[in-house]
Parts: structure tokens; sequence; C-alpha cells
């Protein structure tokens, strides 16, 4: 049994960050504490090009009184796109991951239906994201029509001179973000099947189809029945 963890919706994440400075640097920390490579983000990328999104959530560990997570959303080409998800090493693993992934969909989606996009190098984050939602690639699985022109879409948004091979991003960031990757089993599927070099500095673009109806289901799923997770309030 993890300590207690409470979800906040920040209802205006710019201003809050502008007026909580102590806020923003608690978040920088966690996000250098959940990658493996030392100064990986870069403090003033996150504070800058992740956090003030219009959507952002955290979590904030009420036993140790600072924050534990965050995850934030924006609108890039027609999707969810999530821009950026962390949660403190050492508490990894306990399903706060999937419940602030869960609300940042949940609070970002404005229609009955749409897309969830985002890039990544970790297996556990593309693990996390397939047990919110329908994620692809997937094994032994084509990835449909309306899913590809999104990953082009969205990988050309993001930098229309990166090379992206459907569903790699080519060099997409200047180092690896991790040290090491997690030694799960989507790592396998993507470095081997995929062919995602993240030395290299290689990410996928992963996309899925969601609805407010699912999406609201998860939520209940991994925040009102969490009880190691008392909801969510707005910030």
């Amino acid at each position: 049994m993890v300590d207690a963890f409470g979800l906040q919706n920040i209802e205006n994440p710019e201003e809050f960050l502008d007026a909580n400075p102590g806020v923003a640097d608690q978040l920088i920390e966690v996000a250098h504490s959940a990658f493996s490579q030392p100064g990986v983000p870069p403090a003033q990328e996150t504070k800058e090009h992740v956090l003030p999104h219009p959507t952002l959530i955290l979590a904030y560990d009420f036993k140790e009184e600072e924050y534990a997570g965050f995850s934030s959303a924006n609108e890039i080409e027609g999707t969810v796109y999530e821009s950026g998800i962390a949660v403190r090493d050492g508490l990894k693993g306990n399903g706060l991951g999937k419940a602030m992934l869960a609300t940042t969909i949940d609070e970002q989606l404005e229609e009955d239906e749409g897309v969830v996009a985002y890039r990544t190098q970790n297996p556990l984050m593309y693990h996390c994201s397939r047990t919110v939602f329908k994620a692809f690639p997937r094994e032994n699985e084509e990835t449909p029509e309306t899913l590809q022109e999104k990953m082009d879409a969205v990988a050309m948004a993001l930098d229309p001179d990166e090379e992206f091979d459907r569903p790699v991003v080519k060099e997409a960031y200047s180092e690896p973000m991790y040290s090491h990757l997690p030694d799960v089993e989507s790592r396998d599927f993507m470095e081997e099947d995929l062919e995602m070099d993240y030395e290299n500095g290689d990410a996928l673009i992963v996309a899925g189809e969601v609805t407010q109806d699912e999406i609201n289901r998860k939520v209940n799923q991994y925040v009102e029945q969490d009880p190691n997770i008392n909801g969510v309030t707005k910030v």
C-alpha cells in the first residue's frame, strides 16, 4: 500500500506557475527524477515548453508534502497531444501514471471522441498508454490508416526537418533521454521490431483513438476507485 496522493487540475497553468515558482521548481525536480540521464530534460525546456499547456494535471504526495508527478497536454494537428508526463523516482508502478494520463486525456478531449498522440523512447510509458487506450503501433496489428495520417501530421508539426520512418522519428532528441531503458516486454518490440535506436535519440510517435465514455471509465477505474488517490480537485 502506498501513501495517498491527490490530483490537481490546474485551471490556468501559465498563471499558476508564474505565481508559484516553488511549484515549478519541484516539478522540474520530478522530471529530472523520472529520467535516468543527468540534466534531462533541460530545466528551461520543462518550464517553458512542457508545463504551461492548456491541460496540466499534478500529483501531490500528502505524506511527503511535495509534488510527485505531472502530466500536460495540448492540441496538435487535431489530436490530444500528451506533451509530458513524469512520476518521481521510487513512486513508479503504483498506478499514478495511468491515473494522471487518463485524467489529462479526459480534460483535454473536447469532443465525444478523438485521437491521442505522444512521442516517447520509454517502453514503460508505451505500456502505460496501452492500458489507458488502444495505442498503436501494436504487435501483429496493422495501424489504421487514419492513425497513420495523424502520426505523420504530428511528426511534421513537431519538427518538419526530422526524418520520420513511421512510427519512428529518427534523432528526435539530440541525446538519449535515458542512460538505459527499462528491461520490460515492450522494449524488444520498440527496439527490434520497430528499429527504434534510443541511443541515437530515436523516438516513437504513438497514437490511438479514444471516446469520452471510454476515458471517463478509465478515470473512474484509476482515480475514483483507487484508495491511494484522493480524487481530482481544481486549482
